[in-house]
């Protein structure tokens, strides 16, 4: 029988479950379609998995939730645990802040083919309070928004959609572990904003041959805190997905060898930096054809991110997976 497992990594959830988990309830199936959902704790301390039990126990749903609990802290590593759990071929990857539409589960099912690796949909905001005047300039950075554009630096095989809400074909991940595939990507740990998971998979799986998709009929909603709405929050969570876009360097090397391999150059280095100077200098003009102060602060931010990167490890080379080398 076909069916779909909905994987819901937690890292102090308890406070943002309640609608996450309903709508996963109130998902439309049919008579020979099967969904369950597995929850992992991934090492919380405000009682995520018991919360979560006492939730899905009042909505009386049919759908077989399991929690479990991985004690290695990362959003990769509970990602990975989830998927050794799952006892479906298609996996969705559902953050605790997600609100898929009722049809998303099913859609995905009849989207999902042997030559697609992954899936992405449509995120759309839910603010706690007010929308920020300046969130318009730094709305892909908290996956929301179109993704018919993710292609980075014109290379093939360098397609990429965000992590909340993917579709995941499990086959696929399995014969990519298989392969030797261990992340180089340093995605969250607990509070840390650092990111690069979600791209490494879509790029991972495209060199097996896989094709990454977006599709906007996929609808959810992704709730977005105030605290996460503080400017400072931003610019930090901008500043690391700078930094971790650079620990993919290694794939942007093999897709182009006209990039050193396995790390940036220093010439690289110096190129970045004098982004950098060049974007903290324009940030506090007021000249208009350099773009609105948001727009110059996102990118002043990024490269911030790319600079701290090379700072902290331009005498250490990234442990090189064995699934690359053997490209």
């Amino acid at each position: 029988m076909q069916g779909v497992t909905v994987i819901i990594c937690c890292y102090n959830s308890a406070s943002r479950l309640a609608q996450t988990l309903m709508h996963l309830a109130t998902q439309v199936t049919t008579s020979d379609f099967e969904l369950e959902v597995v929850l992992v704790d991934n090492m919380s301390t405000d009682g995520t998995a018991e919360i979560a039990a006492q939730i899905w126990k009042e909505l009386n749903s049919t759908v077989a939730l399991k929690i479990i609990k991985e004690n290695e802290p990362g959003l990769s590593f509970a990602r990975k645990r989830g998927i050794e759990e799952a006892k479906y071929d298609i996996l969705i990857f559902c953050d605790d802040d997600n609100w898929l539409a009722e049809d998303y589960v099913i859609k995905a099912a009849q989207l999902m083919s042997r030559s697609i690796g992954i899936i992405g949909g449509l995120g759309q905001p839910v603010f706690e309070n007010t929308e920020p005047g300046w969130f318009k300039y730094f709305k892909s950075f908290y996956a929301v928004g179109d993704q018919s554009k993710s292609v980075f630096n014109d290379l093939p095989n360098f397609q990429y959609v965000y992590g909340a809400g993917m579709i995941v074909n499990k086959k696929a991940l399995l014969e990519l572990y298989n392969d030797g595939f261990v992340s180089i990507a340093v995605d969250r740990i607990g509070n840390q904003l650092t990111s690069g998971g979600d791209t490494e998979l879509c790029l991972a799986l495209q060199l097996l041959g896989y094709k990454v998709v977006y599709n906007p009929t996929l609808k959810f909603e992704h709730f977005i805190s105030s605290s996460k709405l503080r400017f400072g929050y931003c610019a930090k969570l901008v500043s690391g997905i700078g930094y971790s876009s650079d620990l993919l360097f290694p794939y942007r090397a093999y897709l182009d060898s006209n990039n050193s391999f396995p790390f940036p150059s220093f010439k690289s280095f110096k190129n970045e930096l004098k982004q950098l100077l060049f974007s903290s200098i324009i940030l506090i003009l007021p000249f208009k054809r350099f773009g609105p102060f948001y727009d110059k602060f996102r990118n002043s931010n990024f490269l911030f991110g790319k600079v701290k990167f090379h700072l902290l490890n331009q005498k250490r080379f990234i442990g090189f997976n064995s699934f690359l080398s053997s490209r």
